[in-house]
């Protein structure tokens, strides 16, 4: 037979694991990326066209807005952390082909109209991050009604075949399909 005291003893810590585990899931919840359900929407599209015209701005290149595939936003404060896949084609192109995905990482400020772009990273095929979710530690205060952000410079890099391009070009090297 097991004494009052055992009892009292193990309800006792089976209560505190209980309190533990309702504080644990409360603090997980809080960081769950809920999903767009309506990438079409007007709000969804203007983030979409932001992203699209941040990287513009600062990678150079003339690319126009298509759509936003999928995303997820996160409500911390009065932040709203979104991210969403975006795509875009260079201007004056019309085919499929010359459309290009991005993953952008942006906030607004609630009752704001403050959007500030903090990271846009073309997507890969075999990227899983962007169905988990981005993380979006370190971001830096807004300075203005609406802000654009420096892209990386991996952007404004060239890719290895066009380097090589363009040094055999330097050289004087000439390369043709015809040997």
């Amino acid at each position: 037979m097991v004494p009052k005291s055992q009892w009292l003893l193990m309800l006792i810590i089976t209560f505190s694991f209980f309190m533990s585990s309702c504080n644990y899931l409360r603090v997980n919840a809080e960081e769950i990326w809920k999903p767009i359900l309506k990438p079409r929407s007007a709000k969804v599209v203007e983030y979409g066209k932001v992203a699209v015209e941040n990287l513009h701005i600062a990678g150079h290149k003339e690319l126009v807005f298509k759509e936003v595939r999928q995303g997820g936003t996160r409500q911390e404060g009065n932040r709203l952390y979104i991210w969403i896949d975006v795509i875009c084609t260079s201007k004056g192109m019309k085919r499929k082909r010359n459309s290009h995905m991005y993953t952008a990482k942006m906030y607004e400020i609630a009752e704001t109209d403050y959007i500030r772009v903090t990271e846009i990273k073309p997507v890969d095929s075999d990227d899983t991050t962007r169905f988990i979710g981005p993380n979006m530690n370190g971001i830096d205060e807004p300075s203005g009604s609406r802000a654009h952000t420096v892209i990386p410079s991996w952007m404004n890099k060239p890719s290895q075949g066009e380097a090589n391009r363009s040094e055999d070009a330097l050289r004087g090297n000439r390369t043709s399909l015809r040997s």
